[in-house]
């Protein structure tokens, strides 16, 4: 009676390797995979993927758009003066964190603007203390800053 129930296990076992046989199943499509990076495993036929207008709200035109700013072009700043001049950037020029920059008597370097175009620019004495004049303001459609003969004294257009 031994010999139905192997005859049958048999039948069975070969009944589950043809079922297999060569015929490849479809893989579940990996989330790695660009191709299928959207798709739901679950619902192969439903999309994960977010429509573009709302998957990057930071975009342009989002609610984020005033905080990516593209790189400003520096401004170039000239001095006249027959000494070196100290320029600090930043509104207040006693921080510790303000740029500071000399310039050569008769030369140009590039002054940097924040985030929205602009920058304010303090001229220093010998001693390294500001000017008592007010800083230059410069806005975003100026193109120059033009430090006079008398190293005291500044143009901005």
């Amino acid at each position: 009676m031994a010999r139905p129930f192997l005859t049958s296990a048999f039948i069975l076992s070969l009944a589950a390797v043809g079922a297999c046989g060569n015929k490849s199943e479809p893989a579940t499509p990996s989330l790695s995979d660009p191709a299928h990076a959207g798709v739901d495993p679950t619902n192969p036929g439903a999309s994960s993927a977010l429509p573009a207008s709302s998957a990057d709200p930071q975009g342009a035109g989002g609610a984020g758009a005033e905080s990516h700013h593209r790189q400003q072009k520096p401004f170039p700043i000239h001095s006249a003066c027959a000494r070196v001049v100290t320029v600090i950037f930043g509104d207040d020029p006693k921080a510790p964190n303000a740029g500071r920059r000399t310039i050569a008597p008769d030369s140009t370097i590039d002054g940097p603007r924040n985030a929205d175009g602009k920058a304010t620019v303090w001229i220093l004495d010998e001693k390294g203390e500001p000017l008592p004049m007010k800083p230059a303001q410069i806005t975003r459609g100026m193109k120059q800053l033009d430090i006079g003969r008398s190293c005291t004294t500044y143009d901005a257009h």
